[in-house]
């Protein structure tokens, strides 16, 4: 076999970029992906030994040669716009198959499938053609041959109407069988093309928080399925989210309120990116005053400034004897202080005292 060396090391190239937006997109990377619009399977031949690659297309004899190089791959055929396969993955990655959505209706119906497959706190990596700012008509070539049989093919991209939403794209292609024999086909598909905002709005719309990561081709718009307020889960689970900067209590004031029927318990996950954490473990609060004298920064002699007095009570807890030894599931105690307030609060001031927390 005589391979077009070109063409395969620009697909793997490609690849290697895709596989990389995808891996850097969290911490621990994804290792489930749900790959929308397959094809032939060739990013699939190039990730499939980094991540659990699930793939789905519309057309049974795309899929057919996907499973020839891909055995190791599931391989599900549907409608990217309204396939619902109950489960949800790590990653959900979607490359040229988009480009074939010419209106924002079926846009929006890809972006709405990748949503519902995208477990919450993972990505979802769109990768089309092109964007209406950057796109330039353009021609390309290549081709391979074996044995038995070559191929050759001249793409060509325009846009007739730069005021709507579609480009063409014409194939011309030379067949050569293993006569000798040369047929040439003809193929014009028309591409959906969208500018930078409309991706982003119609993103927001399906509910992901998004962004453009790459103007330069491959284009890539990488986006994110967080947690939301009202989201019910099997057997009674349910997720609310209490204003950003409350105390643990008052979230819980929030939780309880909000929820119906009111829950037996609440779980509360603070700044952890919405995953669970042993905290709030059972706690004393102490409050530890250090008095001053307020007075003008100008005139600092005549006051008493409390602020210079922090350094030792943070240096006297630290001699603090409490028993460290860890408890099997809770972990150890600990004497932490967590807050240092200056009151009054006005520039320029020395305070008259610091309450702090621990």
């Amino acid at each position: 076999m005589v391979a077009d060396h070109g063409e395969s090391g620009r697909v793997s190239g490609r690849s290697s970029v895709l596989r990389s937006l995808l891996s850097e997109s969290s911490n621990p990377p994804p290792r489930t992906v749900l790959e929308l619009g397959s094809g032939g399977g060739n990013n699939a031949f190039h990730l499939k030994a980094h991540f659990a690659i699930t793939l789905v297309d519309l057309s049974p004899q795309m899929l057919a040669v996907s499973r020839a190089v891909n055995p190791e791959c599931e391989h599900l055929q549907g409608d990217i716009r309204t396939l619902r396969l109950d489960r949800t993955f790590d990653a959900v990655f979607v490359h040229d198959a988009v480009c074939h959505m010419t209106t924002e209706s079926d846009l929006r119906a890809v972006m709405e499938t990748a949503f519902v497959h995208c477990r919450p706190g993972g990505i979802a990596l769109f990768v089309p053609d092109e964007l209406r700012e950057t796109f330039v008509p353009s021609a390309d070539h290549g081709g391979n041959d074996r044995e038995d049989r070559s191929v050759r093919y001249v793409q060509w991209t325009t846009d007739p109407d730069p005021r709507d939403t579609a480009i063409l794209v014409d194939f011309g292609i030379l067949l050569r069988d293993e006569l000798g024999m040369v047929r040439v086909v003809h193929e014009r598909q028309t591409h959906g093309l969208f500018s930078r905002a409309v991706w982003l709005r119609l993103l927001r719309k399906a509910g992901f928080t998004a962004s453009v990561v790459s103007d330069e081709p491959p284009h890539a718009v990488r986006c994110r399925r967080y947690w939301k307020a009202g989201w019910t889960f099997r057997d009674g689970w349910s997720w609310r989210s209490a204003p950003r900067g409350s105390s643990s209590h008052k979230s819980a004031e929030v939780l309880f309120r909000t929820l119906d029927p009111h829950p037996a318990a609440v779980v509360l996950t603070i700044g952890t990116e919405n995953s669970l954490l042993l905290g709030n473990r059972g706690r004393i609060d102490i409050r530890v005053d250090i008095a001053g004298r307020a007075t003008h920064s100008s005139s600092p002699d005549s006051g008493v400034n409390p602020i210079l007095q922090v350094e030792s009570v943070l240096r006297g807890l630290g001699k603090v004897a409490i028993d460290r030894t860890p408890h099997p599931l809770l972990g150890a105690r600990n004497l932490v202080p967590y807050s240092l307030v200056c009151r009054p609060q006005a520039p320029h001031t020395i305070t008259s005292a610091v309450p702090s927390n621990s």
